[in-house]
């Protein structure tokens, strides 16, 4: 009151401060603002209450890590400066985190800029600073003795280079560890208690989570979630409204200064526990759910943002005193990692967790077998069919029926690629037979699946026909989504073989958008690729070109080369891409291809540009806009699958003029991708 009161010249000694502030600004139209203003939350917020109340024409502009908490509070947050992709170093050095790192370096380090040679550096520095200014001001100090390469490494240790600053700013602000400090002292003792567990996490996590960190003590949920409350208030920790819960998180700067008071109680370790027995227990549900029909698109979504405090726990359970916890929690996430696009880190934690669980278990064979199936997925054969025969072997001498048929079913997989069809046909009917037994249903629907494309390919298409319709009703029954997306497949390759295009046509569009709601990377390039196999088959090559170009950027992903499966599946794609290249010519062959490898950025992208989607309100859209002539242009040139650079370059004008014009027509047409705006070029030609 006092310090707005002398900035006022307010010092009558005859009334008391609130008294004059009262009189003077009651009739005043004027704007206050009072800074940094958290250590004074109570006081500021009773004088803030009185102004506003007594002045009307008074608009107060106050900034502080706490909010008030008084009625007329408006609360505008300020987030770090974003952080910007990789990318061409002159649109990295147009960022304002950026270009904010070059300043205060080059004020350091005379003539440093940004350039091709650390463009990558600064903006993985920036990163890992959570884009907080003060941060980035406090490091670029030690540019005078460090590449930036060498302050990038030692940046797991930030507080150690973080201890220097302004020393003309208040002592609270001169460093960004003092800055730190300062909110941590201002929390009450059971604030920063909570604040020093969160510190626990990696990214984001929900309230379920914070309280198994409190598991066993006398804190109830009310009071945790009142506890978080005021970490928001105070901007320990921000909150957004996710599906189904709230979700929090804490910048990588606070997580590490919360760390460093965690490691001084004493009680890291114990805390850790807690975290992973959460999190094994979370993956075990969602191992249970994928399982039981109808919920595998909510257990892909509950993993994906559950994934590094996943990680987190796996790796305090392998790397630490309890490895048969690492290996159960893996073993949880492995229909997960099998059916969602993650087989190269299925293989390298099922890999450590084998290593760090030598002795024989039913979880150990179980990581065996899921380790051999991502293996045969990706092409390593000999590995795959190595950890498949060790699963067999155990599961055979303890008679366990369901590990047993997982071994075989890897064994059938790996066999049909190799295009042995007798020895895999022996492997899936053996496999059959016991997943049934077992009801184990998912498997089976995928091994029915499995089995139909053996039958294909050895002409036998009764057969097919006939494992096909039991794999889709057992899929049908179940509720079953991922194996219903090999079905369909399925089904598309047998109708393709018998000249059905138009029904396999429709058959592999209906598993790829099951694949695209799964991220189920082996699906999606297995679709894709038959689909440009029909295409050609039709009498449309372009289309088919295309459609090569977009598997071919998918396949990458899951560690494969451009085409699924040995003998049976590699010479259908030569052979397709022989024709194509027969009837287009090879120039137009490479153009159609490298449009599909362009338009390929995201699995749901290229299905919605493969599947010619576009929402009816998108359509609505876009028949009343009216586009320049100019625009028409770049619509043109995206179509085509030019990058912003390329269409800059085709049109004479510079890449930030090129991604405004990209911008504005996607705007105007109500489109959220280039895949979208690209579909709907082509039925404009038609």
């Amino acid at each position: 009151m006092s310090a707005v009161a002398s900035a006022f010249g307010l010092s009558d000694g005859s009334l008391d401060q609130s008294a004059q502030l009262v009189e003077h600004l009651r009739d005043k139209q004027l704007l206050l603002l009072l800074d940094n203003a958290e250590h004074l939350t109570e006081s500021c917020g009773e004088l803030v209450a009185l102004i506003l109340t007594t002045s009307p024409g008074v608009r107060i502009l106050l900034t502080s890590r706490h909010i008030l908490g008084v009625r007329g509070e408006q609360i505008l947050p300020v987030p770090p400066l974003e952080v910007p992709e990789l990318g061409e170093p002159a649109e990295v050095r147009r960022q304002p985190v950026v270009q904010l790192f070059a300043d205060r370096a080059a004020a350091v380090v005379p003539n440093f800029v940004v350039d091709a040679g650390n463009a990558e550096l600064v903006v993985r520095i920036c990163r890992t600073l959570d884009g907080i200014p003060l941060a980035i001001e406090a490091v670029v100090v030690w540019l005078r003795i460090l590449t930036p390469q060498e302050l990038l490494r030692r940046l797991d240790r930030t507080f150690q280079l973080l201890n220097r600053g302004n020393r003309s700013a208040p002592t609270r602000q001169q460093t960004l560890y003092a800055t730190i400090d300062w909110s941590y002292t201002l929390c009450s003792a059971d604030e920063r208690l909570l604040w020093e567990r969160l510190s626990i996490f990696t990214g984001e996590f929900d309230l379920a989570a914070v309280a198994a960190l409190y598991e066993g003590e006398p804190v109830e949920t009310h009071e945790l979630i009142d506890l978080l409350a005021r970490l928001v208030d105070k901007s320990v920790i921000t909150s957004r409204i996710g599906r189904p819960a709230a979700r929090f998180t804490l910048l990588g700067t606070l997580r590490q200064f919360g760390q460093l008071k965690l490691g001084a109680t004493g009680d890291e370790r114990r805390i850790r526990r807690r975290h992973a027995a959460h999190y094994r227990a979370l993956a075990t549900r969602a191992a249970h759910d994928w399982l039981s029909g109808g919920q595998q698109e909510r257990v892909y979504q509950r993993l994906t943002a559950e994934h590094d405090n996943l990680c987190a726990a796996m790796l305090f359970g392998l790397e630490g005193e309890d490895p048969a916890a690492g290996l159960e929690l893996a073993v949880s996430m492995t229909y997960f990692w099998l059916g969602c696009g993650a087989l190269g880190e299925a293989r390298r934690w099922l890999d450590l967790a084998l290593a760090s669980n030598p002795e024989p278990s039913r979880d150990r064979a179980h990581g065996l077998w899921a380790n051999g199936h991502a293996a045969v997925i990706m092409g390593q054969f000999e590995a795959g069919i190595r950890l498949a025969r060790a699963a067999e072997g155990w599961a055979r001498e303890h008679g366990d029926e369901p590990t047993l048929a997982h071994a075989l079913l890897v064994l059938g997989t790996a066999t049909l690629q190799q295009g042995a069809f007798e020895q895999a046909q022996g492997y899936c009917d053996e496999a059959l037979s016991r997943f049934e037994a077992v009801g184990e249903l998912t498997f089976l629907g995928l091994t029915l699946a499995t089995r139909s494309m053996v039958a294909t390919f050895r002409g036998e298409f009764q057969h097919a026909l006939a494992f096909t319709e039991q794999a889709r009703d057992v899929c049908a029954r179940h509720g079953e989504r991922w194996a219903g997306s090999y079905a369909h497949y399925s089904a598309a390759l047998l109708a393709w073989i018998q000249g059905g295009h138009e029904v396999a046509l429709r058959e592999v569009d209906a598993g790829l958008r099951i694949a695209r709601t799964l991220n189920d990377l082996l699906a999606a390039g297995m679709l894709l690729d038959l689909r440009a196999w029909v295409e050609e088959s039709a009498g449309r090559p372009e289309p088919a070109a295309e459609l090569l170009g977009v598997s071919h950027a998918v396949w990458p992903l899951i560690g494969r080369s451009s085409e699924f499966g040995g003998p049976p599946w590699g010479s259908r794609h030569e052979a397709c891409e022989l024709q194509l290249r027969k009837e287009l010519g090879d120039q137009a062959f490479e153009l159609a291809f490298e449009r599909g490898v362009r338009i390929a950025a995201g699995l749901p992208d290229a299905v919605a540009h493969v599947l010619g989607e576009t929402a009816a309100a998108e359509v609505t859209t876009a028949e009343v806009v009216q586009l320049s002539k100019r625009e028409r242009e770049v619509a043109e040139l995206v179509a085509g699958g030019l990058s912003n650079r390329d269409i800059a370059k085709n049109l004479g004008i510079t890449p930030r003029t090129a991604e405004t014009h990209v911008n504005n027509v996607l705007g105007k047409l109500g489109f959220s991708s280039r895949a979208r705006l690209a579909a709907w070029v082509t039925q404009q030609r038609q």
